[in-house]
């Protein structure tokens, strides 16, 4: 999902979320703004990825099948570890 919206505005991102995050400047959560990409981890690894929209709210695909959908940062990460990516020179 984050390498298709990426697409749309003409910045080309790795598929897998731990490739995006690895080739993203790495930012805290803090900094975070519209348009930066929010990553979860488990075991030391990046397992899911999400378009962050502001005031702590993401846009992703959390369930196979079931679509994409607003959710709350802190829905994931109470449960894995959330980083930050930036792509996008704000």
């Amino acid at each position: 999902m984050t390498q298709c919206i990426m697409s749309q505005i003409g910045i080309s991102i790795a598929k897998t979320a731990s490739d995006q995050y690895a080739n993203s400047r790495h930012i805290s959560a803090g900094q975070a703004q519209k348009g930066d990409l929010v990553y979860f981890c488990e075991g030391g690894s990046v397992i899911h990825a999400g378009l962050y929209i502001g005031n702590g709210l993401m846009i992703d695909a959390q369930v196979a099948g079931v679509g994409i959908g607003v959710h709350r940062v802190s829905q994931l990460s109470s449960y894995y570890p959330a980083v930050y990516g930036r792509y996008l020179n704000l």
